[in-house]
């Protein structure tokens, strides 16, 4: 590992670097995403961007080519999102009050959710 000025803890670094360098292809079939916010890149090579008014997430390939979305209907102002190291992603969904755990092909996987006033749940915005 290696210690982070000021940290009392040791952390192990890996710096990642992708370049988007085709916006214009980052479109759905009506030519344009409703508010993108969160993001995230697999280790495969996809990245997923949640689309906070069109209620989805949107994967696109290496080539920022548009695989597939998904959520219509199924999530409610996703915001936060992070693939884990089997390529799974987790999407925090606010209106919800739950995270969810998706394949990459968009197929539910589980959630966590307590709608309780003050607990975790209620309302998540940020996944890592």
């Amino acid at each position: 590992g290696q210690q982070i000025k000021g940290s009392p803890f040791s952390i192990n670094v890996h710096a990642t670097y992708t370049a988007i360098n085709r916006p214009s292809k980052i479109v759905n079939e009506d030519g344009k995403m409703g508010q993108p916010l969160g993001i995230a890149f697999g280790r495969s090579g996809t990245w997923a961007v949640t689309d906070e008014t069109k209620h989805c997430v949107w994967i696109f390939d290496k080539d920022d080519r548009l695989l597939r979305k998904f959520g219509d209907g199924k999530l409610s102002r996703p915001l936060g999102i992070a693939f884990d190291d089997h390529n799974h992603l987790y999407v925090s969904d606010i209106e919800n009050h739950r995270v969810q755990k998706f394949e990459d092909s968009g197929a539910y996987l589980l959630q966590f959710s307590n709608k309780k006033k003050g607990s975790r749940t209620n309302h998540p915005v940020g996944v890592t």
